[in-house]
Order: structure tokens, then C-alpha cells, then sequence
């Protein structure tokens, strides 16, 4: 959290690059060594919960059971006017003003965990998930409360990278990833966790020496 704040401070100053603002925010995060920090545990290539390892997932009678019972604590109006009143979606007029920005940092949250972040001349993706539905098919999965603020046709034309956090299908969504690559193609680099990376070359043909 402390790196974070640090990180924005001194991008926000303009007085630094992007890359000297990750090493000056680097060697100020712990006051650990990284042998006192907890470790992931990864066993038959699966990660592990390493502070409640013995945790299984519910069978599917059970989770069944709780889909049924469950209440729906979302608590968002069904009626389209007092939905936009509560949780409006804001789009500018002209999205490319969006992107004329100074030495600095600006963050745009598109939706969900999607967001658009800028470092002084860096820019980039968090999690882009454009599609009305997350799922394995257009027509099956959970759909969205509300619309993106942005569209891909909205993005700069110099966006830098993409950064995946994990691969469930509200973060890693293969119609948008797919609409990326076709738009940036080998311009992007794409940051991934563990096993993700391998994700890609089934499904998005993603140069691998893109690919982190």
C-alpha cells in the first residue's frame, strides 16, 4: 500500500521517470526480508493456499444448495432510470481529450477491475473486459450491471501494455484480448501471473517475446 502511495507522490511530482519511480519505490516498500515473507505454494501445478491449506471447494450439491437459498444482496434497482441515477456511466464526449495529459499520473476506471492507467508517457490496461457477459460463450455467463465507460475504439493509439491480475473470466475475457491483439498486435506487451501466460498461445496468437 505504502508503494503505492509513494509511486503516485512521485509520478505526480513530474520530477522522475517511470522506470526511476520503480526502482526508488521498490527499494522503500518492507522493512522484510524475503525470507520471513509468505511464500506461494504450488503443488501437482496447482497454487495452494498457504494460510488455509487444507480448504477444499464446496461439491456440487452444496453449491447448488447456496445458489438456490441465497439472497441477492446486490440491492440495484431493476428500473433502467433509478439504475442511471445511482450508478451512472459517465462517457466523454470526446475520448481522445482523455489521453492529452501532462507529466503526471491519471487513472481512468472503465469498469469492474477494467482501468486505464498513465505514467508520464506510459500507458496501459488493467484487466480489460469490454463484453457484456463474462463466460465461455457470448450468450452464457453472469452480465454486467453496467456498460463500460470506454471502448476499445477509444483507447490511444500508443497504449504500451496490458496487465492481467488472474485468469477468471471477469479479468482475462477472450473476445476482448482477442480485439487488442488485433488492434495494438505486437505494440503491446502483456504482464500475466504464473500459468496464464500459457493461456495465450492456445486460444490469442500473442508473440511470446510479448508476453511477461
Amino acid at each position: 500500500m505504502y508503494t503505492v502511495l509513494y509511486l503516485t507522490l512521485i509520478l505526480t511530482t513530474g520530477q522522475i521517470s517511470f522506470r526511476q519511480a520503480i526502482v526508488t519505490a521498490v527499494a522503500t516498500t518492507t522493512d522484510k526480508v524475503s525470507n520471513e515473507l509468505v511464500k506461494s505454494r504450488i503443488e501437482n501445478g496447482r497454487f495452494i493456499n498457504s494460510f488455509n491449506p487444507q480448504y477444499k471447494l464446496p461439491h456440487l450439491g452444496l453449491f447448488l444448495i447456496w445458489k438456490i437459498t441465497s439472497r441477492d444482496n446486490t440491492r440495484l434497482p431493476s428500473n433502467k432510470k433509478e439504475l442511471d441515477k445511482i450508478l451512472p456511466v459517465i462517457r466523454h464526449e470526446k475520448p481522445e481529450e482523455l489521453y492529452l495529459t501532462k507529466v503526471g499520473l491519471r487513472f481512468i476506471w472503465i469498469g469492474h477491475a477494467s482501468c486505464f492507467i498513465q505514467m508520464n508517457n506510459f500507458r496501459f490496461l488493467v484487466d480489460p473486459v469490454f463484453s457484456k457477459r463474462f463466460g465461455i460463450a457470448p450468450f452464457i455467463g453472469p452480465k454486467r450491471f453496467r456498460p463500460p465507460a470506454l471502448n476499445i475504439n477509444d483507447l490511444p493509439d500508443d497504449l504500451d501494455a496490458i496487465l492481467i491480475s488472474h485468469n477468471h473470466m471477469d479479468h482475462l475475457d477472450y473476445p476482448s484480448v482477442k480485439q487488442l491483439n488485433k488492434r495494438y498486435g505486437e505494440r503491446l506487451t502483456w504482464f500475466c501471473g504464473r500459468g496464464t501466460r500459457q493461456w495465450f498461445p492456445s486460444y490469442i496468437l500473442v508473440h511470446k517475446h510479448r508476453l511477461v
